[in-house]
């Protein structure tokens, strides 16, 4: 499991008391804080190359990564076969994948390190949100206006 070493400086002009009353501060916030979950959106663009099962393959191993680390997928939106702005890897499309989760940031590290390394993801980006939006993206309630 991980481990969070935390150090910190005080002045040398601190008595036993100030020092201890800092400590106690200290050791307060780091358990007021412990367990916390952070929220991420992570969008991934896999190959257009694969066909539906290994996408759903794809989508299944992430999905379980996140999971494994004691995440939660709060909220799953599957773009679809979208044109790319610049072609990547000699693709100049890819399937479109936005998840929102709750988790750990070591969940973000096991998943990053996983898509650098598997060659059916052409991009990702993770970013760390305040809250899941409630309703869904533009792109999703473009296609269910449609």
């Amino acid at each position: 499991f991980p481990v969070t070493i935390h150090t910190y400086i005080a002045s040398q002009s601190l008595n036993n008391k100030d020092l201890s009353d800092l400590h106690q501060k200290i050791e307060d916030l780091i358990k007021k804080n412990k367990g916390k979950m952070n929220y991420y959106e992570h969008t991934y663009i896999a190959s257009q190359s694969l066909n539906n099962k290994d996408l759903s393959d794809l989508h299944q191993k992430i999905e379980d990564l996140i999971k494994k680390n004691k995440g939660k997928i709060e909220k799953k939106e599957n773009w679809g076969l979208r044109q790319l702005a610049y072609p990547i890897k000699n693709f100049k499309k890819g399937y479109y994948t936005n998840l929102y989760f709750s988790g750990e940031p070591v969940i973000v590290q096991e998943l990053e390190k996983i898509e650098r390394i598997d060659s059916n993801i052409l991009r990702f980006m993770t970013i760390r949100i305040k809250n899941i939006p409630e309703e869904n993206s533009e792109l999703v309630q473009k296609e269910e206006g449609k």
